[in-house]
């Protein structure tokens, strides 16, 4: 009986860890080669819309679309336009960033983040 609370609960605290709470910003991770990812699970375009829903997106949910790299605006607004179409208007296409460790004025390494991070819009282009 212990066991099957204890799995209970484990389920129930998994599920509530991956569900947005009401004023949280959803990130969607775009990696260079195409690759979507919302969550820290892959995620194809298709499905994304009912992904974020699951998740508890609604119309107020701001979405921030985050390329990890050199990924096309052609993509990102490929991406942006799936989610708005499916009802969620608040969607965001963030700039690129990276991590740079610079020595004696020499990049000697650049990383890209993989957390979250308060990024500013991406400048739209008429």
């Amino acid at each position: 009986m212990l066991l099957i609370c204890l799995v209970t609960g484990l389920l129930c605290l998994s599920c509530r860890t991956s569900h947005l709470s009401d004023h949280e910003t959803a990130f969607v991770y775009v990696a260079a080669n195409g690759v979507i990812t919302f969550q820290g699970r892959p995620v194809i375009l298709n499905e994304l819309p009912q992904t974020l829903k699951k998740a508890g997106a609604t119309r107020t949910t701001p979405i921030k679309i985050v390329p990890q790299g050199e990924v096309s605006q052609r993509v990102l607004r490929s991406i942006a336009g799936s989610i708005g179409r499916q009802g969620m208007p608040r969607v965001l296409i963030m700039e690129p960033r990276k991590a740079v460790t610079i020595i004696d004025g020499q990049t000697v390494e650049e990383v890209l983040p993989d957390a979250p991070h308060p990024s500013t819009p991406a400048p739209r282009q008429p």
